[in-house]
C-alpha cells in the first residue's frame, strides 16, 4: 500500500504543480521516499530525494525520468550487497516512521541537509556543471566525509525499468508445435515428463 505524508490525491496535485519534486525525510527510512519516487516518475517529473540516517545525510539521486537510476533502482542495488537478510533490513525500515515523534536528527544535520539540498536545487535549476543527476551524495558528519557515487538503472527496477511492462516468456509445451518443441529440448530447454 501507497502511504504519502498527505493523501494520495493532494500528492498527485503537489507532483503535477511541480517543476522538480524534493521529498526529504528526517526520520523514517526510504520506504517514506518511495511513493514520491514514484509518483515523480509516473509523471515525468525530476525527483530528488533528502534522507537523514545516523548522522549520514543521503542526497539524490537526482532522477530526470527515462534518463538515469531512481530511487527504486539504489533500493535494488543496496539490496544486492546486504549481507543479512534484504527483507529483515527493509522490515526495520518499515517501522521507523513509528518513532519519529521521540526522535530525530541533530538540528545541525537538518540544516546541512536542507542547505546541500537547496545548493543541489539551483545547479540543477540553472543547470550548472558537473551535474549531479544520477548521483548519490552522501555526507557523514560524524565520519567528516563527502562522496558523490553514480548510480546505475537497474535493469528490473519496479519503478523505471521498461522491463516493467514487458510480459513473461511463456515457453510451454502448448504454445510450441511438436517440431519446435523438439528443437527447444534439443537445446538444452525443458524436458518434462508429459
Amino acid at each position: 500500500m501507497t502511504q504519502f505524508c498527505v493523501d494520495a490525491q493532494r500528492a498527485e496535485e503537489i507532483v503535477k504543480g511541480s517543476a522538480l519534486v524534493v521529498a526529504c525525510a528526517e526520520f523514517g527510512g526510504s520506504g517514506l521516499l518511495k511513493p514520491w519516487n514514484a509518483l515523480a516518475f509516473q509523471q515525468s517529473k525530476p525527483f530528488l530525494p533528502v534522507l537523514i540516517e545516523d548522522a549520514t545525510i543521503r542526497l539524490g539521486p537526482l532522477v530526470i525520468p527515462e534518463q538515469t537510476a531512481c530511487l527504486a533502482c539504489l533500493e535494488v542495488r543496496q539490496n544486492s550487497h546486504l549481507r543479512e537478510k534484504v527483507h529483515d533490513q527493509r522490515l526495520i525500515e518499515a517501522f521507523l516512521p513509528q518513532g519519529q515523534a521521540f526522535i530525530g536528527a541533530h538540528p545541525a544535520v537538518t540544516s546541512i541537509a536542507c542547505k546541500l539540498a537547496a545548493f543541489e536545487i539551483l545547479r540543477f535549476s540553472a543547470n550548472l556543471f558537473p551535474r549531479r543527476a544520477g548521483k548519490l551524495i552522501e555526507m557523514n558528519l560524524m565520519g567528516s566525509s563527502m562522496i558523490a557515487s553514480c548510480v546505475l538503472k537497474a535493469p528490473r527496477c519496479p519503478v523505471c525499468s521498461p522491463l516493467r511492462h514487458a510480459s513473461k516468456v511463456n515457453l510451454e509445451k502448448i504454445s510450441l508445435n511438436r517440431e519446435r518443441w523438439a528443437q527447444v529440448e534439443a537445446m538444452g530447454g525443458r524436458n518434462d515428463a508429459d
